[in-house]
């Protein structure tokens, strides 16, 4: 490694600590389960979805699902081993490379729980295809 690449690599590693979070305001239930510390309280009663962001998901799911049953075809590309180009290309017009992404910057904004729901149902048609998401 150079000595330029050298000074790179240690910059972008003081970057990544300066960042690290070292007081915990929102505590992660994850983090406490990896830890032996399970806080049941951080999720539960689980939050419900409002009536207003369903039918945003609800909107989304139902193009995604024509495109799915239309377009991919799990068991061919596990057996390929290839997820085909008309198909990947059909994610992206369909939004699905930026559910998440705020539409100011060009993407559907879809809320967490919207996001999750359109995963779950890619990954029921094609497992690979929700990697992608």
């Amino acid at each position: 490694m150079s000595e330029q690449q050298t000074k790179g690599a240690q910059e972008a590693m003081e970057v990544a600590e300066a960042a690290r979070e070292t007081e915990w305001k929102d505590p992660s239930f994850a983090a406490g389960v990896f830890n032996g510390d399970i806080n049941l309280e951080l999720i539960m009663p689980y939050p419900e979805q409002s009536d207003e962001d369903k039918k945003i998901g609800d909107a989304f799911l139902e193009k995604l699902e024509t495109f799915l049953n239309e377009n991919v075809d799990g068991e061919l590309n596990d057996r390929e081993g290839v997820l085909p180009k008309k198909v990947i290309k059909g994610l992206g017009a369909l939004g699905c490379f930026g559910l998440k992404i705020d539409k100011k910057y060009g993407g559907l904004g879809l809320s967490q729980v919207n996001y999750k729901r359109a995963v779950a149902m890619v990954a029921t048609k094609c497992a690979s295809t929700a990697v992608w998401l």
